[in-house]
């Protein structure tokens, strides 16, 4: 692989070369990949080992061609580790939310076709801890300026400038963020790519919101939330109810309900995924029983949050599959995929 690369001299024609071919859409990672051989550059040589790291080149553009054009799904995306004294660029597997690389979210799955768009930034120390901190004042200030630098005027990466898209709350958590690079006159480029506001402005109705920035961010984060995709539904398959109250309490808050039937095609979704979501000691109740029904899915549906309840008692009232909560519905989208965060197969009441 190209890592096995460890000394060599390129030419300006060799960089001319190797610019031209990180013009389209599946070239632009392997950039990134050819930035590593140069660090590794310690001594003068011949240009020999070029052709073959040429040949490694086109080997990996056939093969992200090749999956990403099979299923447009996004497997892996770019990471930038922005640290108090450096940037360091690499590349990491996404793993819908099982945590093995990063998560896949309802954003990278609507526009997997654009892959190389996106990255990742994490702010850590030099440590890679994601926790900051400073010996005085002006120590701090230098960190947070540069922190703010990125956020605010983006990182440049391969010839492009990669701003800020949004987050998941538990990115915010862990000082991490997407990033998207819009076109800026790049002819070459044969695709039409949608910019940041397009992005966001899909998401759903975010502009009937009342209480400004905070509210709008914190609603934007569901997209990016940590899920698996399962079962598309129609309009007309969900229901809205409302909460269930009394003296002043919810008894009901961001808990809805879900048919029998369809919780067993959202399992039907996870086994082909070969995500289940069990947990500890659960593996022997599934094996006994392949259709053992979760008690509860943690969802996002458009702009709907919260849990389904699997409800065998539930009457499915004309062809509905899910009852949602008017405190689960957050804003208006019209997404009506289910998204599946977690499940949990506790006993029911």
């Amino acid at each position: 692989s190209l890592s096995h690369h460890p000394a060599l001299v390129l030419t300006s024609e060799c960089l001319k070369y190797l610019q031209e071919m990180v013009k389209t859409q599946f070239q632009h990672a392997l950039l990134l990949r050819l930035r590593q051989v140069s660090q590794r550059l310690t001594s003068p040589s011949i240009c020999g080992p070029l052709r073959r790291i040429l040949t490694d080149l086109e080997t990996l553009r056939t093969t992200q061609h090749d999956r990403s054009s099979s299923n447009n799904k996004m497997d892996e995306v770019q990471q930038v580790i922005v640290t108090p004294l450096c940037v360091k660029v690499g590349i990491i597997p996404l793993a819908g939310a099982r945590g093995d690389g990063d998560d896949g979210n309802r954003v990278v799955r609507k526009y997997g076709q654009f892959a190389d768009r996106f990255a990742i930034v994490r702010i850590t120390d030099e440590c890679r801890n994601s926790r900051l901190k400073g010996n005085d004042e002006q120590g701090r200030e230098f960190v947070f300026d540069k922190i703010e630098h990125v956020l605010r005027e983006g990182v440049r990466i391969g010839g492009r400038l990669f701003k800020f898209l949004g987050y998941s709350m538990s990115q915010q958590k862990s000082h991490s963020c997407w990033v998207y690079a819009e076109a800026q006159g790049e002819q070459h480029e044969p695709r039409p790519l949608p910019n940041i506001r397009k992005i966001l402005k899909d998401l759903g109705r975010l502009d009937q919101l009342e209480h400004g920035t905070s509210l709008r961010a914190a609603r934007e984060s569901q997209a990016f939330s940590a899920t698996i995709a399962t079962v598309q539904l129609l309009p007309h398959e969900i229901g809205s109810v409302d909460d269930v109250q009394r003296n002043g309490y919810c008894f009901s808050d961001g808990v809805g309900m879900i048919s029998v039937s369809c919780a067993k095609e959202v399992m039907r979704c996870l086994r082909k995924s070969n995500v289940l979501f069990i947990q500890p000691g659960e593996e022997v109740r599934l094996e006994r029983d392949a259709e053992l029904l979760p008690s509860a899915f943690q969802v996002r549906i458009g702009g709907a949050k919260g849990m389904l309840t699997v409800r065998k008692d539930f009457l499915v009232p004309f062809g509905k599959k899910v009852i949602l909560r008017k405190s689960m519905q957050k804003f208006q989208s019209k997404d009506y995929q289910i998204e599946l965060c977690t499940t949990r197969f506790r006993a029911r009441p």
